[in-house]
C-alpha cells in the first residue's frame, strides 16, 4: 500500500504541477475572445489536431508576439506620456498596436507580423505602405538584406523562442497519463525492500 501510494502521489503530483502559463492564456483569450468565454486553452488544443491545431497556434503566437512587444515598448522605450495597446479587435486587418501620446492622440500604429514568410510581411508593407511593421528577429534580417529596413522593424523577438514557448503549452496539454512512473518514488522502493 506504501509503495502504491508513494509511486501515485509522484504522479499526481507531477501531472497537477502541470499549468499553462499565463502569458499563453492571455495570448489566447486576446486571439480568441468567443471562444475562450467558453472554452479554456487546455479544451481547445485538446479538441484539435493536425492543420486546425497549427492554425489555432499561430493565432495564439501573433498574439503573444503583440504582447511581448507592447510590454518592451511600455517598459521605457517610448517617449515620456506615451503608452502602446493592442488593438481590441483581435483581427483588425490593418494594425495590431497604437502608440498614443500624452493627449490620447494616437501618435503611431503598427502591424504586428510574427511569422517566417518573408513574402507575407512585404505584402502588408506593399498593402499599407503609411502603418509601420513589427516582424520576428529572423524574418527582419531577410527583409533588411532585401532593402525594407526603413519600412519594418525587429521586434527583438525570436519566432522559434515563440514557438517553443507555445510548444511546450501545448506539451503540458496534451500530456497523456501513461507515464513512466517517477525514478525517484521507484528507486526508494527498491532500495526499502
Amino acid at each position: 500500500l506504501m509503495d502504491s501510494l508513494l509511486v501515485g502521489g509522484s504522479l499526481l503530483a507531477e501531472l497537477t504541477n502541470r499549468h499553462t502559463p499565463t502569458n499563453i492564456v492571455q495570448a489566447y483569450e486576446l486571439a480568441y475572445p468567443k471562444l475562450a468565454d467558453n472554452t479554456s486553452f487546455t479544451d481547445r488544443v485538446a479538441d484539435l489536431d493536425g492543420a486546425e491545431l497549427l492554425g489555432f497556434v499561430s493565432g495564439v503566437k501573433g498574439k503573444l508576439f503583440e504582447i511581448r512587444y507592447v510590454e518592451y515598448l511600455n517598459d521605457g522605450n517610448l517617449p515620456a506620456g506615451y503608452a502602446a495597446s493592442i488593438s481590441h479587435n483581435p483581427n483588425n486587418p490593418d494594425w495590431d498596436i497604437m502608440v498614443t501620446g500624452p493627449d490620447n492622440e494616437t501618435s503611431e500604429l503598427i502591424q504586428a507580423k510574427a511569422t517566417d514568410s518573408v513574402s507575407y510581411v512585404t505584402e502588408a508593407i506593399r498593402d499599407n505602405p503609411h502603418i509601420d511593421v513589427v516582424t520576428t528577429s529572423e524574418v527582419y534580417g531577410q527583409l533588411v538584406m532585401q532593402g525594407y529596413a526603413d519600412s519594418v522593424i525587429d521586434g527583438g523577438i525570436a519566432a522559434s523562442a515563440l514557438s517553443a514557448e507555445i510548444g511546450g503549452a501545448i506539451s503540458d496539454v496534451t500530456l497523456t497519463p501513461d507515464l513512466m512512473p517517477p525514478v525517484l518514488a521507484l528507486a526508494l522502493i527498491a532500495w526499502s525492500a
